[in-house]
């Protein structure tokens, strides 16, 4: 078989997908062809396919600093997502927006947990605090904090209606450090 029959049996690719909800900037129109890698047999696979067609590779990460064109891109997008391995979800509540579910169009880059039973949040992987308060462009988040983990990925905790950081703060896992809006 070949590299796109591989990866289309495995789930991974998709044609077409607008590109606006994987980058920081949130523009950019769809990618050609669009892997969701989570394996390096994924990524070689991207490589493959995109030999075969005659078409560029590009590599997207979570947040990509990209911009793409709104005519988007006639190549191949490997889009690498989040590893959430070691992250513990510590909430006392349920999963009421599960990590990359679609919602109108666009992947859903996060996890939402509705606390039903306590306002206790804990951190849920140790870093370091890079944003807390109120951050121009996430109106609706309302007070939050983002904390640097694993090299370059980042958590966000929002609807908060305390925060007990300060940028530069390390948080351990599983520390109580903020509540959540009730």
């Amino acid at each position: 078989m070949g590299a796109y029959q591989d990866l289309l049996g495995r789930g991974r690719l998709s044609e077409r997908v607008p590109l606006s909800g994987f980058t920081t900037y949130r523009f950019g129109g769809p990618a050609r062809f669009f892997v969701e890698a989570e394996s390096e047999e994924d990524v070689v696979d991207a490589g493959r396919l995109a030999a075969d067609e005659g078409m560029e590779v590009v590599a997207l990460g979570r947040g990509s600093n990209l911009v793409f064109a709104d005519r988007g891109f006639d190549g191949v997008v490997i889009h690498t997502g989040v590893g959430l391995a070691g992250i513990e979800v510590s909430a006392d509540g349920v999963v009421t927006g599960p990590y990359g579910e679609w919602r109108g169009g666009r992947r859903h880059d996060g996890m939402d947990i509705g606390l039903l039973r306590s306002l206790t949040v804990r951190a849920a992987a140790p870093g370091i605090v890079r944003l807390a308060g109120y951050m121009r462009g996430f109106e609706g988040y309302g007070l939050m904090v983002l904390v640097q983990i694993q090299g370059a990925y980042e958590l966000v905790y929002a609807h908060l209606s305390s925060v007990r950081v300060e940028e530069g703060d390390y948080v351990a896992v599983g520390v109580v450090w903020t509540k959540a809006a009730g």
